[in-house]
């Protein structure tokens, strides 16, 4: 009886474990469902700013994507490019900031309150393939 508990034991815990672990590998999602951010997004396609952090601060788009950054933190944030292809005003609570990007490349991107170029402190990059 007692080996019969123990094997119950055992096969409860393998099984959640086992899901545990699907999800896991799923890696964050931009969406809350699991969607891991390596899919390619296309359409309208929107990060939230967060406690200091934009969600997703990776995300692979096609050309042709709008991406909106949408202000949640009760201060100010702004959304700058490293390379000087779009730049945001400061964004208070609520308010958003859209760009289209047209062509493939990699764009990495920082508040100028709490990050910096180069991935330094609050940054992101989006992926544009075609």
């Amino acid at each position: 009886m007692r080996n019969r508990n123990i094997l119950r034991g055992l096969a409860i815990l393998i099984a959640l474990a086992g899901l545990t672990g699907c999800r896991g590998q799923s890696g964050p999602s931009p969406d809350g469902t699991g969607t891991p951010t390596s899919d390619v997004l296309s359409g309208k396609v929107t990060v939230t700013i967060q406690e200091y952090e934009f969600h997703p601060d990776r995300l692979t788009v096609k050309a042709g994507t709008t991406v909106s950054w949408i202000n949640r933190d009760p201060v100010f944030h702004t959304v700058v490019s490293d390379t000087g292809l779009f730049q945001s005003t400061m964004l208070a609570v609520g308010q958003m900031f859209s760009h289209t990007f047209d062509n493939p490349g990699t764009f990495p991107y920082y508040c100028e309150k709490d990050g910096g170029p180069g991935g330094e402190g609050m940054s992101g990059v989006i992926t544009v393939v075609p």
